[in-house]
């Protein structure tokens, strides 16, 4: 990525990471612009998903697999995505979100290997949960110890 790029948004995703609750809303306000333009992204909306995703599970500590670099280049692409006055301003019809879609696809393709280790993780996590939650809807009634 360019160098001043990292230098701009990587210092405003340092500073948000240290913010879980400011974060937590920047990650809504992406996910929502995601969802407005979400046919002008469908060549990388599920990875914008994927990619807020995992910043989430990074700060609320679930997943730490991940080098704290990957975390504020993938924060800082996110915040240039959610900036509407980027290179090419968002409000120009037909062309505002090209460059967007080239950067999300840049760091997409840079970072796959970590994306696909967190899809793993996900996807190995969603059997114990709902065992868990299985385990939950035993009722109290019901003792098993051998007292």
């Amino acid at each position: 990525m360019p160098y001043q790029f990292i230098l701009k948004f990587g210092k405003q995703a340092t500073r948000l990471l240290k913010n879980p609750v400011k974060l937590n809303h920047v990650l809504d306000e992406i996910s929502e612009k995601a969802a407005e333009h979400e046919k002008t992204l469908k060549a990388v909306g599920d990875d914008i998903s994927w990619l807020t995703k995992l910043t989430a599970a990074y700060v609320k500590g679930e997943y730490r697999q991940v080098p704290w670099k990957v975390i504020v280049a993938i924060l800082a692409v996110l915040i240039y995505f959610l900036n509407p006055f980027d290179l090419i301003p968002d409000f120009l019809a037909g062309i505002g979100l090209v460059d967007d879609i080239a950067v999300l696809a840049y760091v997409v393709k840079t970072f796959r290997d970590e994306l696909e280790k967190f899809k793993i993780f996900i996807a190995d996590r969603k059997p114990m949960e709902k065992s868990e939650a299985a385990i939950d809807e035993v009722p109290d009634s019901l003792n098993l110890s051998r007292d």
